[in-house]
């Protein structure tokens, strides 16, 4: 989703992310100039503790979880 939203590219195969991924996006709301730095955090257990040091004091966080695993979803509260 990363590459996606900020490079416009789309793979097929998932590279699940290990640890921390960055993206910049540039962009236009209501006639602002808007930068979206974004962080894409590992979902693996052992990661967790470094997600929530990322998540600290940020404007916006989106969460994403598989609809079709429970355990996804169930992972999500932290």
């Amino acid at each position: 989703m990363l590459s996606r939203f900020t490079q416009d590219v789309f793979t097929e195969t998932h590279v699940p992310t290990m640890g921390a991924d960055f993206g910049l996006k540039m962009g236009d709301v209501e006639g602002k100039k808007i930068r979206w730095n974004i962080w894409d955090m590992s979902g693996a257990p052992k990661h967790l503790n470094i997600a929530r040091a990322y998540y600290n004091r940020k404007e916006v966080v989106g969460v994403v979880y598989d609809v079709t695993d429970v355990q996804s979803f169930a992972q999500v509260g932290f």
